[in-house]
């Protein structure tokens, strides 16, 4: 599961006194907490691109988001854990994680078609959906009758611009403004990560 945009500094476990973040918190204190973490670059796609190859963005490609695809000559851990036998599904929360960019590699369930309004204008950062879907989504991948092992990646994007967290996370957390609402949304998908840990 990544958490799109997500800061150490307003979890729980890291000591945020005002997060509502009990299902990180925990995963957190069951498992390891780094306390130190470094990410290659701010960008969505080439973040991704370095999880799923193990390569720092001048390696693989992918210095920005969109633009260019990675690579078929990269291999995926996706490639990887099908070649040994497991089922690889993915389901991704915004239009900059698109198949079209080239993190489908080696899923054989890759769902990023993302619904939009009528009006909508289609851009990197404003073509998403909600964990809740998301995670909806996941559970019915899972849910499929399949003996082998599997690989699953959720991606969570919520905690991104715009920060409007549906209710109850929206009146719950907007009185404290704009870094209220932006906990809003960490609290939001903190449940749903907990829906797909349980």
């Amino acid at each position: 599961i990544t958490l799109d945009t997500t800061r150490a500094d307003r979890i729980g476990a890291y000591g945020y006194q005002r997060a509502e973040t009990p299902r990180l918190d925990a995963l957190a204190s069951e498992g390891v907490l780094f306390e130190t973490a470094v990410t290659p670059t701010a960008f969505t796609l080439p973040s991704h691109s370095s999880i799923m190859t193990g390569l720092y963005p001048p390696f693989h490609g992918m210095r920005l988001n969109g633009g260019s695809a990675l690579a078929d000559v990269h291999v995926t851990l996706a490639e990887q854990l099908r070649d040994a036998g497991y089922r690889c599904g993915a389901v991704t929360a915004a239009f900059v994680l698109d198949q079209r960019w080239g993190l489908s590699q080696g899923f054989d369930s890759f769902e990023d078609d993302i619904e939009m309004e009528p009006d909508q204008r289609l851009d990197l950062a404003g073509v998403q959906r909600r964990a809740d879907r998301v995670v909806d989504l996941g559970l019915e991948w899972l849910e499929e009758e399949d003996e082998r092992p599997f690989f699953a990646w959720l991606h969570l994007y919520d905690p991104h611009i715009p920060y409007d967290p549906p209710e109850p996370y929206a009146t719950r957390f907007g009185g404290r403004g704009l870094r209220g609402l932006y906990d809003g949304e960490i609290a939001f998908t903190d449940f749903h990560v907990g829906r797909a840990l349980d």
